[in-house]
């Protein structure tokens, strides 16, 4: 079996902390952002409209990236960053927002947020927070 080596840090990767869970309200932006992760080898393992139904998917994985609507309608997101960082700990939460605030930057890094991305979401800006993770 090959394993991905980090020269950076001289440990291989653990292949789980590349599956993605993706919380989008907007099917087409989730679908795309799906097929953009595959293309760079990050299996998509579920996809959602619900912050409760994200929390059970991240419960089960334990390890991966959420990939978090902070313009959720159904809920609390940073509320569910906040679960997330303290029951699981493994997990990697980047917030998206069509609309950026200097509030809910701060907001969302003090939460724990290993990213934020702006929608719709470049292929640049992704890497980099791809990277970053790793």
């Amino acid at each position: 079996m090959l394993q991905e080596f980090d020269f950076a840090t001289g440990k291989t990767v653990n292949p789980k902390r590349r599956q993605v869970i993706i919380l989008l309200e907007d099917a087409a932006q989730a679908d795309e952002l799906q097929q953009i992760l595959r293309q760079k080898a990050y299996p998509v393992i579920g996809k959602t409209t619900e912050l409760r139904e994200a929390l059970e998917m991240v419960g089960k994985h334990k390890v991966g990236i959420l990939f978090l609507d902070a313009d959720s309608a159904g809920g609390n997101a940073m509320g569910l960053l906040t679960t997330i960082r303290t029951k699981f700990p493994e997990f990697n939460v980047v917030l998206t927002s069509a609309t950026v605030t200097k509030e809910l930057l701060t907001e969302s890094i003090a939460n724990g947020a290993a990213g934020f991305l702006v929608r719709p979401i470049g292929q640049e800006s992704l890497q980099k927070v791809l990277d970053k993770i790793k």
